[in-house]
């Protein structure tokens, strides 16, 4: 799979049973499949073979096999990083992914592809969102206290003018119109 070009039916293939069975696993096997992609080379930063895109993320619970696999001095406070943080560190396509609660608290989200993501409820405290692409994400009850969002693209997002009050900066930042 890994000398299959980007438009390759296998990669179709694979992307759509990843995420076909993620929906159907607890969390930590949920994690436990994520492991198997990291460990495998299948989802990495510089070119992810299966995107995730899509992917039912929701209070995903990385098993500490998972953690270990990432080095301290690159990734400070790995234990308590949950995986949405490593898969916005590794690049991950996650458009239209269902991070509904996730805790993304000081994640790297720089010029991520959140393009329809459904993040209702999720801890963005301090999160670095420059150049992100969140057109059309729910950002309903999200927690955007210091969040970088300069130079993000939030037009057709769902959120208030409360929420983006709370952000770090907005500058450069394409914003939805709020009633």
């Amino acid at each position: 799979m890994r000398e299959s070009a980007e438009s390759d039916e296998v990669r179709t293939i694979a992307h759509v049973r990843t995420l076909a069975v993620l929906p159907s696993l607890d969390n930590r096997r949920k994690g436990n499949v994520l492991q198997f992609l990291h460990e495998s080379d299948l989802i990495n930063k510089n070119t992810p073979i299966i995107l995730l895109s899509g992917a039912d993320l929701c209070r995903v619970d990385p098993s500490g096999t998972f953690r270990k696999a990432f080095p301290l001095e690159v990734y400070q406070d790995i234990v308590d990083t949950p995986w949405e943080n490593i898969a916005a560190q590794f690049g991950a396509d996650l458009s239209r992914a269902h991070l509904w609660g996730a805790i993304l608290n000081g994640a790297d989200l720089s010029r991520a592809n959140l393009h329809d993501a459904n993040l209702r409820s999720a801890d963005l405290r301090g999160a670095d969102l420059h150049d992100a692409d969140l057109t059309g994400a729910n950002l309903h009850d999200a927690n955007l206290h210091d969040a970088d969002l300069s130079g993000a693209d939030l037009s057709g997002a769902v959120i208030t003018k409360k929420q983006l009050n709370q952000a770090k900066s907005l500058e450069n930042a394409v914003l939805p119109a709020i009633p």
